[in-house]
């Protein structure tokens, strides 16, 4: 997914309790998945929130 400015956004899902096969058809459809809230957070705030901190 490109926005305006052509920055590259990755496409991401958190999976919670859900089966192995929807997180490999998730994965396979292009999402990167968290499978832990705590993962899943730090990623948003190393990779997302920093951008917008970058950007200001």
């Amino acid at each position: 997914m490109k926005s305006d400015d052509n920055k590259s956004f990755d496409v991401i899902t958190l999976l919670l309790n859900e089966p192995r096969d929807v997180l490999a058809a998730a994965s396979q459809g292009g999402y990167r998945c968290f499978t832990a809230v705590d993962d899943f957070r730090s990623y948003v705030s190393r990779e997302i929130l920093a951008e917008v901190e970058h950007d200001r």
